[in-house]
């Protein structure tokens, strides 16, 4: 929505001399035979500011666009502060995920050298004591044999 206050560059409860002036000198710097502006920019720029003078000189009008402002402007900052809230809302969940991922990447780095340590000893004892398992497997199948047989 425009703020034809803005526009205009005067208070909400403005004079009408003060609003008539002022929309006076807008329309001479705005006007496409005295601005240095593009013609599109002065056009767009002249209908605003027409627009403003049109709604803000009338009584009525003015006191409806009033309301209408308010109304707004009020659910326009009621948006910016549940947006403010969910930022930090965010922020805050970003803040705890963070602090549990750190905790699950220590204790996840924990897991994993123990994890290669007990490969690494597995792998040694393959590696370096393959008769000694060679012999145990053995006993194992004969013991297994033994038992079979026996039924």
């Amino acid at each position: 929505m425009i703020n034809y206050f803005e526009v205009l560059n005067v208070s909400e409860n403005a004079e009408m001399e003060v609003i008539k002036a002022s929309y006076k000198a807008l329309v001479k710097k705005y006007h496409p035979d005295n601005s240095t502006l593009p013609i599109e920019v002065t056009k767009e720029k002249m209908a605003i500011i027409n627009e403003a003078f049109k709604i803000l000189s009338d009584n009525e009008s003015r006191k409806h666009y009033l309301v209408e402002l308010h109304h707004y402007l009020e659910n326009e900052r009621a948006a910016v502060e549940n947006a403010k809230y969910h930022t930090q809302r965010n922020e805050d969940d970003m803040h705890i995920h963070n602090d549990f991922s750190r905790g699950y990447g220590e204790n996840l780095l924990e897991i994993i050298i123990t994890i290669v340590v007990i490969v690494s000893v597995i792998c040694c004892v393959f590696n370096f004591v393959p008769d000694l398992l060679n012999d145990a497997w053995n006993n194992i199948v004969k013991e297994f044999e033994e038992i079979i047989s026996t039924f």
